[in-house]
């Protein structure tokens, strides 16, 4: 039950911050990434499942790497135009 109230609290506090439009934008966010992702991995794999884990392995390792210096740049206090 502690579970449920941590997250229920963290849940209501994001929404006040951030706005019920950020909520749903997240829950849509997670429903297309986990039913487009698979498809894609399948319709892949049907095709070449060598080349399709090599695609997986590229676009792993470029988005952990994009935001990794994109949450280094924002600790840093670093101010980019292009990213606000």
């Amino acid at each position: 039950m502690l579970e449920v109230k941590r997250w229920l609290t963290a849940g209501l506090s994001s929404i006040a911050q951030f706005g019920v439009e950020w909520a749903a934008g997240l829950f849509t966010a997670i429903l297309t990434w986990i039913t487009t992702f698979p498809a894609a991995v399948r319709a892949g794999w049907e095709l070449s499942s060598r080349a399709t884990w090599l695609a997986i392995k590229i676009f792993s390792v470029a988005t952990l790497l994009f935001f990794g210096v994109y949450f280094l740049i924002k600790a840093a206090g670093v101010q980019l135009p292009w990213i606000g």
